[in-house]
């Protein structure tokens, strides 16, 4: 769902959307040429966004990684 212009108010409208990465969203259906969106600017949105690429990106490691322990120090 996006938010698209309808005169001096924005609607909700669905879209059909392709690829993404997370930041960039291939629409495929749902808007057209000229169609203005709103864009809520509201920081909790790119914090969750954030949130979002960081459990993406840590979902293709091999699990956690494991703390290296420490060397024992050394005296003189």
């Amino acid at each position: 769902m996006v938010l698209v212009k309808q005169g001096d108010t924005f609607q909700l409208q669905p879209i059909r959307v392709g690829m993404t990465n997370y930041q960039v969203v291939e629409v495929l259906g749902g808007l057209s040429e000229g169609d203005v969106l709103g864009i809520p600017m509201v920081s909790r949105l790119k914090s969750e966004n954030d949130r979002r690429v960081d459990r993406v990106r840590s979902s293709r490691s091999f699990g956690p990684t494991k703390a290296q322990p420490k060397k024992p120090e050394t005296s003189g």
